[in-house]
């Protein structure tokens, strides 16, 4: 449901209707904690916890994202229906798999930096210090939520400028967001270093 609702959330990008995907995307967020929580504490388990979660989103998706193509034409009277039906063209999509490998190879490393410390942490030091440093990390979940934000708002842009051969335009636009993203990086490092033991303390209990 999440990938489907992510193709959708891609033709709102292409039209720069970011925040037709912000509202489906705060929605998604608001209902995964209503949902796995109510289920949490009515005593279910982490199975059905899971799967309150896939409904959530399936209902999110056929209630809000699906309609998102019709709301397009109405604020856009341009967009014509067949626009947006898929394409099933095998030479087009081989040549799409192949421009997005890099891609997928950089999300399978981000997911393997991401969880690799879990790893050693519950071999070394058991599943309850795991669970502490779960909750730790989560803290650095502001500076990706940030610049996730940043390259949302940009990749229609970035994709102007490619499909139209701009390219002193995109590495320019490229560069600025590096810069922005060792801004960002700079600024957590500098606030840990100054101010992360009182932060620390204070969003969580003295075991932390």
């Amino acid at each position: 449901f999440e990938m489907i609702s992510d193709t959708y959330h891609s033709l709102m990008q292409q039209h720069r209707r970011i925040e037709r995907m912000a509202w489906s995307l705060m929605i998604k967020g608001v209902l995964s904690v209503v949902a796995v929580t109510a289920w949490l504490c009515l005593g279910g388990n982490i199975l059905g916890a899971a799967v309150a979660l896939a409904v959530t989103w399936g209902m999110l998706f056929f209630i809000y994202d699906l309609r998102s193509p019709a709301w397009l034409r109405k604020v856009e009277p341009g967009c014509r229906e067949e626009d947006f039906a898929p394409c099933w063209e095998w030479a087009i999509l081989a040549k799409l798999a192949w421009q997005a490998l890099p891609l997928g190879v950089r999300v399978m490393l981000f997911t393997l930096s991401f969880n690799i410390p879990r790893y050693f942490i519950e071999q070394d030091l058991g599943a309850e210090q795991l669970g502490i440093f779960g909750a730790l990390a989560l803290v650095t979940m502001v500076g990706q939520v940030l610049s996730n934000a940043l390259a949302q708002a940009v990749a229609p842009r970035l994709a102007g400028h490619y499909a139209l051969g701009e390219m002193s335009a995109f590495r320019v636009l490229v560069l600025k967001l590096a810069g922005a993203g060792a801004f960002l990086g700079a600024v957590g490092i500098a606030l840990a270093m100054i101010a992360g033991r009182p932060i620390l303390t204070l969003l969580y209990k003295p075991e932390y």
